[in-house]
């Protein structure tokens, strides 16, 4: 009779148990910046060297654009004065799931924030808490603006519709989120267009501009 209780104390206390699983680290976006050309980034240069998973995050004229969320790399294309968020994270099956890229100007309507805020918040629901990491990037900002001449009211404006868009952008991340999203410095030469890949397995941010 003891044996038999002591097995069965045993087997209630082995009940629930699981081999230790290394836990998956936080995902961080590196972001790469430099000018077009076979010799700056080799075949992570290439927009669309694997097309058949990514996705092409179409932004037309002034209307915003916000990507899906799922596993697939992002691109887009022609940036100017646009500021853009991307986020990478690690959904409940342990699997890097990218949210962005967005691609707006600075200065959107409030249907845009409306729209991503709720993409955000199915971000949220759709990663491990934590687990995840926001960048902003883009934008133009005039360093040292002219303080005479034709364009530095223009200079002037244009800074302070960037660090409007930038607030903005980090006020609802850190509300929906709880987090605030890092800024990826002097993202583009001044003056150019640029082109942005996520690449979501391997976490990288390329912010490639026309040489």
């Amino acid at each position: 009779m003891a044996k038999e209780r002591l097995e069965k104390i045993q087997r209630t206390k082995s009940v629930g148990k699981s081999p230790e699983v290394a836990e998956s680290p936080k995902p961080r976006i590196t972001a790469f910046v430099g000018p077009r050309g076979k010799d700056t980034f080799g075949e992570h240069g290439k927009l669309f060297s694997n097309e058949a998973q990514t996705e092409y995050v179409d932004q037309r004229g002034r209307e915003p654009a916000i990507s899906a969320v799922n596993e697939l790399d992002k691109v887009s294309r022609d940036y100017y004065d646009c500021t853009g968020l991307a986020a990478i994270g690690l959904n409940r099956d342990g699997k890097k799931i990218s949210f962005f890229l967005t691609h707006q100007r600075t200065g959107n309507p409030e249907d845009f924030r409306d729209q991503l805020i709720a993409r955000l918040q199915q971000f949220k629901r759709s990663v491990q808490p934590g687990k995840f990491d926001i960048v902003i990037f883009g934008g133009k900002y005039h360093k040292n603006p002219k303080s005479e001449g034709p364009f530095a009211k223009k200079f002037e404006r244009r800074n302070e519709s960037y660090e409007e868009s930038v607030a903005a952008l980090k006020e609802l991340a850190v509300d929906t989120l709880g987090v605030e999203p890092r800024i990826v410095e002097d993202t583009t030469a001044e003056g150019t267009y640029f082109n942005v890949k996520l690449e979501t397995a391997g976490e990288r941010l390329y912010i490639i501009y026309r040489d």
